[in-house]
């Protein structure tokens, strides 16, 4: 499916948290400590994404990949206003910015 993941985690060891965060840096940008956006046109997919980081987890760590369906994806709507937009883009500037 070429639409964007989500991909959050809860990881309670700090070098089991870097190996996600070094398998996650390469495709994704980071929008939150704990939270990655996977751009559309990837090719991956939720299922190998978490299998993938699944490998990386111990016992008590918690993993969400969402990818919403390409129709799914065209009705999403942002806040504050609710609007349709296309998916942001997220730029790196001393953090990272949102551009939708």
């Amino acid at each position: 499916m070429n639409t964007p993941l989500v991909v959050v985690y809860d990881v309670s060891e700090d070098e089991r948290r870097d190996r996600v965060t070094r398998s996650l840096r390469p495709v994704a940008d980071r929008f939150q400590q704990s939270g990655w956006y996977v751009p559309a046109g990837t090719g991956l997919t939720a299922g190998r994404v978490g299998v993938g980081i699944a490998g990386l987890l111990g016992r008590g760590d918690r993993l969400g990949v969402w990818q919403p369906c390409p129709s799914c994806w065209r009705t999403v709507r942002w806040l504050p206003d609710g609007a349709w937009r296309p998916a942001p883009t997220l730029t790196g500037r001393g953090g990272w910015v949102i551009h939708g």
